[in-house]
């Protein structure tokens, strides 16, 4: 048994073996050699973007796989897995490769890349265009126009052209730097000994410099030189300049016997080494220690700072009061203004002004001098009212209502005959102007056209009809908050997130008045439950959760107090004058007394504000009026009028209203009175008290009033600053 085991493992090794020889034996097979191996074209010639399946001559035995595709430069030409595509105008050289063990194959040819003869004109354009900037390379200053040009050429380059420019940028750079090089070249200019004959210069440097955008001033290189220059000029004004003595009133000109006033105290040159040394002309009247002035008997005396050691000096008035003061003196005092209001350059006229004027004021809030009203109008003006049919009987005078007439040359005479004879298809009551006050409707009779709220009949909160029942009409309605003592001019309007009115904070159980569609505009606008107003679609000026307090109109609302308990009158949307709208009292056209006064180029303004005070108070004492029924036409329906009384926060309007009160006390409770105003200086001040025009230098200005009440006459002497021209 084991033998043949034995037996069988020796036979099964020796085939084995045999098999292993004879494999051994056999031989791999050869790799060939490539001996065709090439492009079928010597070279080629392709346009811009072209692609093309390039064609080889190849051996059967080349594995195409195995091939490498090549580009010198890819950026003329590409050539990737046998396509060949032209990205630039240029030449490049494109290759094969194959590399085995039996063979190691590179071919190459070169591949033009050229343009279609539309785009070979673009091209050349562009490279002209290149050549130019490249001519202006080494600019100076004397090149920026040119640069300027070829700025301007490459804004108005076809695209087809400019996406071949390469030098673009270069030039716009190119240009930014000549400019700041003809910045830095005015600096240079600058002498370095500055003087104050360089000022033109300088300036002119700086000007420069600020009209440059930022891309020239990055390249200026001299500005901290102009830094240096401007401080030098600067010195160099402070050293040239005289010296003065600049003195203002801290408050009022006046005092009692036993008081103080202060006067403050500059110098042109603001030096803090400077000495003043001060001096009353009456010191038995008062008395000055660095500018404190202490009364000690009734009269005047003039206050005078000097700089010490030189003649740079000003002097300003004062008044010493007595302890006791009679009425119609203090009147004179209440009435006086310290201070000349002064507003430079007020644009008058809405929008674009027609012209810009230096309001002077006056050295009083009283117009010294009678009311006169020329009626030669009003015949025509009652028969033009009924004419028109525009306006209703007065129903009640509820308002003093103020315009402006919006023109510039015409005068209060030709404008009242204007509108009372039919010239305008508006009515109004009064006019006034430097050259009178003219009545040109019954005040009593008649209701005007002239306020604009005509639609508030239709539209307000009111809920009082005329007896006909087709239209609203004003009331008085109760607001359930008690009277809390506040002014009737200061009374705080706001609204609750229900859209109640408040006031002074407490609400009311008056509702704010419902947006309507006016004029198919889509001023429907939307109350949010949060107390704020939404535009609805298709409104103009879309608009989301604006406070209601913004659309309030700029004069609040109309108050009254009746048996303890405020009232106020209706309300309502008003978009004649504004877009989105305004909400504005009812009452002005039926139920207040309009007055234009006039805004002529060339007149004094102050005199007609002074005119129409006069004329308000007097209507007001007429009607048994506050001084809070005094509205401008703003009031009524949003329009910007009297314009030049509401700008800056309606600044003059409450200069106008402290006119108003002054009058208005004149012609009650001084009605038996007489006063009688001379200036010390007619120059400046008019007889009637309003500042006639400026001086060269600031000033104080005195005037005396003689008081009469029966046999009784006194008289005192008051001053008023006045600034330089």
């Amino acid at each position: 048994m084991q033998k043949s085991i034995k037996v069988f493992l020796l036979m099964i090794a020796v085939l084995t073996v045999g098999c292993f020889l004879t494999s051994c034996g056999e031989k791999e097979p050869e790799i060939p050699v490539i001996s065709t191996f090439d492009f079928k074209e010597a070279s080629y010639t392709i346009e811009l973007d072209e692609r093309i399946n390039v064609e080889l001559n190849l051996e059967e035995a080349v594995n195409k796989d195995n091939i490498v595709y090549a580009s010198t430069n890819p950026e003329v030409a590409t050539f990737v897995a046998g396509v060949l595509k032209g990205v630039a105008v240029g030449e490049t050289t494109i290759s094969i490769s194959y590399k085995d063990e039996a063979n190691d194959l590179t071919k190459s040819i070169t591949v033009k890349v050229t343009l279609t003869a539309e785009e070979q004109a673009n091209y050349d354009a562009a490279k002209a265009y290149d050549a130019k900037v490249e001519a202006l390379s080494n600019f100076t200053s004397n090149d920026v126009e040119a640069l300027k040009a070829l700025v301007e050429e490459l804004d108005s380059l076809d695209t087809n052209v400019l996406k071949y420019v390469t030098k673009g940028d270069a030039a716009i750079e190119m240009y930014n730097k000549a400019r700041a090089l003809v910045i830095d070249e005015l600096i240079a200019a600058i002498p370095e000994v500055v003087e104050v004959s360089h000022e033109k210069q300088i300036k002119a440097a700086r000007e420069a410099y600020k009209q440059a955008d930022t891309n020239v001033r990055k390249y200026v290189s001299k500005l901290e030189e102009l830094k240096v220059k401007e401080d030098a000029l600067a010195k160099a004004i402070y050293d040239a300049t005289p010296d003065a003595v600049k003195l203002t009133y801290q408050d009022e000109s006046y005092m009692k016997v036993n008081g103080n006033l202060v006067i403050l105290a500059d110098t042109a040159k603001k030096d803090p080494n400077t000495v003043l040394v001060w001096e009353s002309s009456n010191p038995a009247v008062a008395t000055v220690v660095d500018g404190v002035v202490t009364g000690l008997t009734p009269g005047n005396a003039i206050i005078t700072a000097t700089i010490q050691g030189t003649e740079y000096a000003m002097s300003l008035g004062i008044t010493v009061l007595p302890e006791t003061i009679s009425e119609g003196l203090q009147f004179v005092i209440d009435s006086h203004n310290s201070t000349a209001f002064t507003k430079r350059r007020l644009g008058i006229g809405s929008g674009n002004p027609a012209y810009l004027y230096d309001v002077m004021g006056s050295v009083s809030d009283f117009l010294y001098k009678d009311l006169i009203i020329d009626e030669q109008f009003l015949a025509a003006g009652n028969a033009s009212n009924e004419y028109y049919v525009r306006s209703d009987y007065m129903a009640t005078v509820e308002f003093v209502t103020v315009h402006y007439t919006a023109n510039f040359t015409s005068g209060a005479k030709a404008n009242a005959n204007y509108m009372a004879n039919k010239g305008s298809g508006v009515s109004i009551h009064y006019v006034t102007g430097n050259d009178g006050i003219f009545h040109c409707l019954d005040d009593q009779l008649y209701g005007g056209w002239h306020a604009g709220d005509s639609n508030s009949r239709y539209y307000s909160n009111s809920k009082l009809y005329d007896p006909s029942g087709n239209y609203q009409i004003f009331e008085w309605m109760p607001t359930g908050v008690k009277y809390d003592g506040t002014d009737l001019l200061d009374v705080e309007w706001s609204a609750s997130n229900d859209f109640y009115y408040e006031i002074n904070g407490k609400k009311t159980t008056i509702k704010l008045p419902t947006p309507y569609n006016y004029k198919e505009r889509n001023t429907n606008h939307v109350y949010n439950a949060d107390g704020t107003v939404s535009s609805v679609a298709g409104f103009r000026d879309t608009f989301t959760n604006k406070p209601v307090e913004a659309f309030f109109n700029d004069q609040d609302f109309a108050v009254k107090v009746i048996d303890g308990e405020y009232h106020m009158g209706p309300t309502w949307w008003s978009y004649g004058q504004t877009w989105e709208g305004r909400i504005c009292a009812m009452g002005g056209n039926i139920n207040s007394i309009g007055i234009e006064s006039c805004v002529d180029k060339g007149s004094n303004l102050w005199y007609t504000w002074q005119e129409t005070a006069k004329l308000v108070a007097k209507l007001l004492f007429e009607n048994g009026l506050g001084i809070e029924r005094v509205k401008g036409h703003h009031f009524f329906d949003g329009k910007d009028c009297p314009q030049p009384l509401l700008e800056n926060d309606m600044e003059i309007w409450y200069e106008f209203l402290d006119m108003v009160e002054a009058e208005y006390k004149r012609i009650t409770t001084l009605r038996d009175y007489t006063f009688t105003f001379v200036a010390e200086n007619s120059t400046y001040v008019h007889r009637l008290g309003y500042v006639k025009k400026w001086g060269p230098e600031a000033q104080s200005v005195g005037y005396t009033v003689t008081v009469q009440n029966g046999g009784n006459t006194e008289t005192i002497t008051l001053y008023s600053w006045l600034p330089a021209k």
